[in-house]
């Protein structure tokens, strides 16, 4: 329920084909999943691991998982995570939500961890996953990379106005009227 795509609706046996090759039981009974709110659309194969988590919390088979964590991933039939697009946008967004942590594939751990004040807790399977709920094991959460990579600044984040080229800056400056900017012409004409 709740305008899902054709991935999301495909997640359905990818979920449960993980959970049986995780070594968890898949209840044998039917389930009702509902994506609210209903009226926003639901697409990509990142809900793969909520819904797998929502399963087996709702069958007692993992304890329940607090309010602040938000949960992202594929699963393929192995149940080993997958990583999917737009993994930095949406824990920049679950932040900004107010989650406290994001459990993220794991090969996508470091960009998500450029997120500062959201922990990451990088995850390689849903049995991974299901021990570190069941406190069997123990995985280390990553910090902001105090949002640094590649030499790179990103703590005003993409898009911001350091990035842009000088000339760029200064016609938007001058399109708002907050300055004015020219350039050298060589041939001894103006220009502005």
């Amino acid at each position: 329920m709740g305008l899902a795509d054709t991935a999301v609706q495909e997640s359905k046996e990818r979920v449960r084909a993980a959970i049986r090759n995780s070594g968890v039981e898949f209840p044998m009974r039917r389930i009702a999943l509902s994506l609210a709110p209903a009226d926003v659309r639901k697409s990509g194969p990142a809900y793969d691991l909520p819904i797998a988590v929502g399963i087996l919390t709702s069958t007692g088979q993992v304890p329940e998982i607090d309010k602040q964590s938000l949960l992202l991933g594929e699963l393929p039939l192995d149940g080993k995570l997958r990583s999917t697009q737009g993994i930095l946008p949406m824990v920049a967004l679950g932040k900004k939500q107010g989650f406290t942590r994001a459990f993220v594939p794991t090969i996508k751990a470091k960009e998500a961890s450029l997120v500062h004040g959201i922990k990451v807790i990088p995850i390689d399977s849903l049995t991974e996953m299901v021990e570190y709920l069941r406190g069997e094991k123990n995985i280390e959460a990553m910090n902001g990379e105090r949002n640094r990579i590649y030499g790179v600044s990103f703590i005003g984040g993409a898009g911001t106005r350091s990035f842009r080229c000088p000339r760029t800056r200064a016609r938007e400056e001058s399109s708002r009227g907050s300055g004015s900017w020219c350039t050298q012409p060589t041939d001894g004409r103006t220009s502005g």
